[in-house]
């Protein structure tokens, strides 16, 4: 095993460096590990990608020249070869059933995977192949040292497929409060969504299925015709053209508007009255997390696995509903939601203490 002086050298390898929660979660975690105890590398299939400057400049980056994950075996083998790390960490089932594949050739390193959402997400996505899936989760993960999944719902589900679930933990998504706070305040005064006296509501999250943006712009059609609110959703990817024609077609030209990706998404949600989760299916929503973290209430479908768990370790705080729907999210923040902003324009904190980054490295680092 590869040292440098006492150190133990751990490795993270995600497939894309694309502007993902589960991306983020790992990156985050590698960027904080204490340096005095462990040297964290980075192996990336391909360099390019937003999340490139999230990297620490200081992390031995190696990336595998942009080969997908269905041929960088060989690859990514010879490089742990090379490295001898202690730990490698890896995220998203794609890159964990990879990953798992070579457990048996390195008997003295600890192999940890993390499972981004519910498993059934992943099942319904890929129907035609979902016995092949259920049958590498059966075979592949019991073969990890531990299984880091973000929520509670997570291992449930799992354990309704019949996987040995005996090496699952749950490790929740971290949330830096503190820089998130320092980017606030540095820039405090630069309001980036308009305050003209409506009400402003945020999304943020890449334009696919799972975000269930097309049940909330059909939710709003009915307040067409209102001039009291907007709605500016963050993110990119594949659905940008058919949420631009959803939008057209139902006649909220002039009230929603697509912003893209942005390195600062936080002053876009502290600026807000609320921010809107209508997925689908998720694991733990590292956006309500941050919105929390900017003062922000969220409301969030019944759908949005994790939210609950969120809301449960927040006591008697306000700051998260959840609703049944769309629907139901929509006419709650149009009407009798006023009481939800429990803070002014302060953005102080709603953030639980159990989903700071302290606790989460804390925890993370005892099971390194």
């Amino acid at each position: 095993m590869k040292y440098r002086g006492d150190r133990k050298t751990v490795v993270f390898m995600l497939p894309l460096l694309c502007a993902g929660g589960a991306e983020r979660a790992i990156i985050t975690l590698m960027n904080n590990l204490d340096t005095n105890r462990f040297n964290p590398e980075m192996i990336a299939l391909d360099e390019r990608g937003p999340l490139r400057d999230w990297i620490r400049q200081d992390i031995t980056f190696h990336s595998l020249g942009g080969v997908r994950v269905s041929r960088a075996y060989f690859k990514l083998f010879r490089e742990l070869i090379k490295i001898k790390p202690d730990v490698v960490v890896t995220t998203m089932a794609h890159s964990n059933f990879l990953l798992l594949l070579m457990r048996p050739f390195f008997p003295k390193t600890k192999f940890i995977v993390r499972e981004a959402v519910i498993p059934s997400s992943i099942l319904q996505d890929h129907k035609k192949i979902a016995w092949v899936l259920k049958f590498l989760y059966r075979s592949l993960y019991p073969l990890a040292n531990y299984v880091l999944s973000p929520s509670r719902d997570i291992i449930d589900e799992f354990q309704a497929m019949k996987v040995n679930t005996k090496n699952h933990r749950v490790l929740y998504n971290q949330v830096d409060q503190d820089a998130i706070q320092n980017v606030l305040n540095e820039n405090k005064g630069q309001v980036p969504l308009p305050n003209n006296g409506i009400k402003r509501f945020v999304c943020v999250g890449r334009l696919h299925h799972q975000k269930g943006y097309d049940l909330l712009l059909s939710s709003f059609k009915k307040y067409a015709h209102r001039t009291d609110w907007e709605l500016f959703i963050l993110g990119d990817g594949e659905g940008r053209a058919s949420m631009l024609r959803d939008i057209d077609f139902l006649g909220l030209n002039e009230h929603v508007t697509l912003l893209g990706n942005k390195k600062d998404p936080w002053s876009y949600m502290a600026s807000a009255d609320y921010l809107l989760l209508p997925s689908r299916w998720e694991g733990m929503p590292n956006v309500v997390l941050e919105s929390l973290a900017c003062g922000t209430p969220v409301v969030a479908t019944k759908s949005a696995n994790g939210v609950a768990e969120i809301k449960e370790n927040m006591a008697d705080v306000a700051g998260v509903e959840i609703v049944a729907n769309s629907n139901e999210m929509v006419d709650f923040v149009m009407g009798q939601a006023e009481e939800l902003r429990v803070r002014e324009n302060d953005n102080a904190s709603l953030l639980p203490q159990r989903f700071t980054l302290k606790q989460i490295m804390h925890d993370f680092q005892l099971i390194l």
